[in-house]
């Protein structure tokens, strides 16, 4: 999925999550980077709304993040993992469901709650419930999300 088929406040977030892999010594992006991107930055909507509701903590997150050592090689352009793609093809599966010409944070926050182990198992690790966290998501966007993936 390249850039120009997200909007660019969007793609700023895809973006980070590199920017997040890299501060966590990570040699890959995946699903958690993307998550943790979206919990640091994400701009004044429904999924910034619902991270307030739910009160999700990004440095209590982050915390629980796999961190890897220092020593850990950091290639300059770092590859997303598999199932960071299936995240993002998740989320177009979401987007195309409701006619969307983008894949917009929304759909990609509510792939990751519905469909990506990594992060949900990082948010249980911080103590949430995504089920909690997609249901609130659901609650703000009534029928525009809350589909099957």
């Amino acid at each position: 999925m390249g850039k120009g088929w997200y909007s660019n406040e969007d793609q700023s977030l895809i973006d980070g999550a590199s920017d997040v892999a890299r501060e966590l010594h990570s040699p890959e992006v995946g699903p958690d980077h993307l998550l943790l991107s979206i919990l640091k930055s994400a701009p004044p909507g429904l999924v910034k709304e619902t991270i307030l509701a739910c009160e999700i903590g990004y440095e209590l997150v982050k915390k629980r993040a796999t961190r890897h050592s220092e020593d850990t090689p950091v290639p300059e352009h770092l590859p997303w993992n598999r199932p960071a793609q299936n995240v993002l093809e998740a989320a177009w599966d979401i987007a195309f469901q409701f006619g969307s010409e983008h894949c917009k944070i929304e759909h990609i926050f509510y792939a990751l709650l519905q469909s990506d182990r990594f992060a949900r198992n990082l948010l249980q690790r911080a103590g949430y419930v995504p089920e909690e966290i997609m249901s609130e998501l659901e609650r703000r966007c009534y029928g525009c999300v809350a589909v099957s993936v």
